[in-house]
């Protein structure tokens, strides 16, 4: 029997994938090229509430939106072959199998460009349970902004209110408020795990295999 909720949305970047770090030696390769100083995991991890061309403005400390723009496509042509050695979290794919088995429809929206997770979802063999990939290329909106969200509900044609969204950021926790998404926090990234913690998320989760049990319990 299908449960009352009926599509789960995940983020990517610490929630399915271990590609923080990868997005951190990606942008510091464009940064230090252009003379700008190196950031941190916990600066990358901050600045993912932004699209691309805004976060390597901030991570530069520029407001010049044509160069932040060119530095993101450089970013991208760096991050894409990084792509191929991001590794999903151990569990995961087990967890996205448990969920298709029990009827969800599950999808992506992701501050991150489509090209990239695809490619991580390809190397990870895990990219057939997604029927809905949406991006910071093909968002009506990015995070904290709803829009992402309630385009993933409308393309797998479920309402807000009968998805749950999967995430590690306080813009995850923002978009699904703001969509009337029921939202539960991954703490398995044990990078951020404390921060998880006091983000809001309506549930936590310390491991992929407690998503379904507190799917549940949204539900009920």
């Amino acid at each position: 029997m299908l449960p009352m909720k009926q599509a789960i949305l995940f983020d990517n970047d610490g929630t399915l994938s271990d590609s923080v770090p990868i997005c951190q030696e990606a942008t510091n390769q464009v940064l230090t090229a252009r003379g700008f100083l190196p950031v941190s995991l916990a600066q990358i991890s901050a600045g993912m509430r932004l699209e691309t061309p805004l976060r390597m403005m901030e991570h530069a400390g520029i407001d010049d939106i044509a160069l932040g723009r060119i530095m993101s496509d450089e970013y991208y042509i760096q991050a894409q072959p990084l792509a191929e050695k991001t590794k999903i979290f151990p569990g995961i794919a087990e967890m996205l199998e448990q969920l298709i088995d029990a009827g969800f429809k599950l999808g992506i929206v992701s501050n991150n460009s489509t090209t990239f997770i695809q490619r991580v979802l390809e190397r990870n063999k895990i990219s057939r349970f997604f029927s809905v990939l949406i991006g910071d290329d093909n968002a009506d909106e990015i995070k904290p902004l709803p829009g992402g969200l309630l385009q993933a509900c409308r393309i797998l044609g479920v309402k807000p209110e009968d998805a749950v969204y999967v995430g590690d950021g306080p813009s995850d926790v923002k978009a699904a408020a703001s969509a009337s998404i029921r939202s539960i926090g991954a703490c398995w990234d044990s990078f951020a795990r404390e921060k998880i913690r006091q983000m809001g998320f309506d549930r936590l989760v310390e491991t992929p295999a407690d998503v379904f049990s507190s799917v549940s319990t949204l539900s009920s």
